[in-house]
């Protein structure tokens, strides 16, 4: 059988030493640099999940506060044939004052644990 012209595939990988990935440090410059600019300047949104899950949970709180609250105070002084439907209005008002109240809130509290890690460093 004649040899022919066509070139040989690589050969396989040696399969008895695992692949090594190198090492991967958990936070880049960059990454560090943009959570200090998002600390200090503000007006980017923060990439860190902790403090995006507490501020949801925090919002999240506020609004179903706010829509117990307004539900409440509207349920209590309807007097009518539509004081369900007044009131679920009411509800979904206090749940919008809730929702503004949460978002600045919250976002402030975040502001300052933010000043207080660039502080730290």
């Amino acid at each position: 059988m004649p040899e022919s012209n066509e070139p040989k595939p690589p050969p396989l990988p040696n399969r008895e030493r695992p692949i090594e990935a190198e090492p991967h440090p958990e936070k880049s410059e960059f990454r560090e640099a943009y959570d200090t600019l998002a600390d200090v300047a503000g007006g980017v949104p923060s990439l860190r999940w902790k403090d995006n899950l507490y501020q949801a949970a925090a919002i999240a709180a506020f609004v179903l506060v706010g829509a117990v609250i307004g539900f409440a105070m509207v349920f209590v002084q309807s007097t009518g044939r539509h004081r369900m439907i007044e009131s679920l209005m009411g509800a979904a008002a206090g749940g919008f004052v809730g929702l503004i109240a949460g978002v600045l809130l919250s976002g402030f509290v975040l502001a300052i644990l933010g000043i207080k890690r660039v502080v730290k460093k």
